[in-house]
């Protein structure tokens, strides 16, 4: 079913980036199960340009290759067996740069800092050790003590996913979580997190830290401030951190705070892939 179809072969207009002449548009009936609605559809003869997204920032939803990508088969180098990438994304109320870098080499601002590496399955997945939450204490900007609770009934692993956007938590670990938080603040459930009822520059909330750290870790221990997954909402603070997982994912809220290095490491013949590398970053 169709209404109100307009028609154009002169005006030069853009639409999702993509700047098209010869173009035609109308609106649809258009229905998914029960829910229908008319939706506008565009026509095109001619695209000039395609900038689908260009300058536009790609913190969430972006491109996410897994470990077996055919993609990587062009990245590989023959002689070391491996192919590497880098993620460093801008939060989108930040005016940065989002980078995700195929076959990148690390870059020389980071060598020489301090770095948390460790080495995780053909999978990508990665076997902590230590998952903790708890409270960092300052004086003048300076830490003076911590308190954290360790969480230990269960082995834990963890996955980086870029193209989605919260930390996903099993449902034992959001459980536990949620328990050792309701004590510090009130929060309500909604369907991208918890809704806390307070600012997320509350001094409580900015000093509260996950603890991390990996079985193959080879550099120490890593803390992710609960703030990495945290945005305004009508001055309130929501939290994006869901349970229902079969693991915790970090997403990419987190890469809007550390930067990431990855090496895939490859099999002889390069037909499969033996391990997995991450290195991580402040910035």
């Amino acid at each position: 079913m169709q209404k109100n179809t307009t028609f154009s072969i002169v005006d030069t207009i853009e639409v999702s980036g993509y700047t098209i002449d010869q173009y035609f548009t109308q609106q649809d009936f258009v229905c998914l199960g029960a829910n229908c609605i008319y939706t506008d559809v565009v026509g095109v003869t001619v695209v000039e340009s395609d900038q689908y997204l260009y300058d536009q920032n790609g913190a969430y939803g972006i491109l996410g290759l897994g470990p077996n990508s055919p993609l990587w088969r062009a990245f590989i180098d023959t002689e070391t067996k491996q192919a590497s990438y880098s993620v460093s994304l801008a939060a989108p109320t930040v005016n940065g740069a989002s980078n995700v870098t195929l076959g990148a080499s690390l870059p020389s601002d980071y060598e020489g800092k301090t770095s948390l590496t460790s080495v995780g399955d053909e999978n990508s997945v990665y076997l902590l050790d230590l998952f903790a939450f708890g409270t960092v204490y300052q004086t003048d900007g300076v830490d003076t003590s911590d308190y954290f609770v360790n969480y230990t009934s269960e082995a834990s692993t963890v996955q980086f996913n870029t193209n989605q956007q919260s930390l996903l938590l099993t449902d034992s670990q959001l459980y536990w979580f949620t328990t050792y938080l309701q004590n510090l603040t009130s929060y309500t459930n909604v369907n991208r997190g918890l809704l806390l009822d307070c600012s997320c520059q509350n001094e409580t909330l900015t000093n509260m830290m996950f603890k991390l750290s990996f079985s193959n870790n080879l550099t120490g221990y890593m803390r992710v401030p609960l703030t990495t997954f945290a945005e305004d909402s009508n001055g309130k603070c929501l939290l994006n951190v869901l349970g229902g997982n079969s693991k915790m994912v970090l997403g990419a809220m987190f890469f809007e705070q550390f930067f990431a290095f990855f090496t895939n490491q490859y099999s002889q013949d390069l037909s499969t892939i033996d391990s997995t590398q991450v290195q991580l970053f402040v910035g």
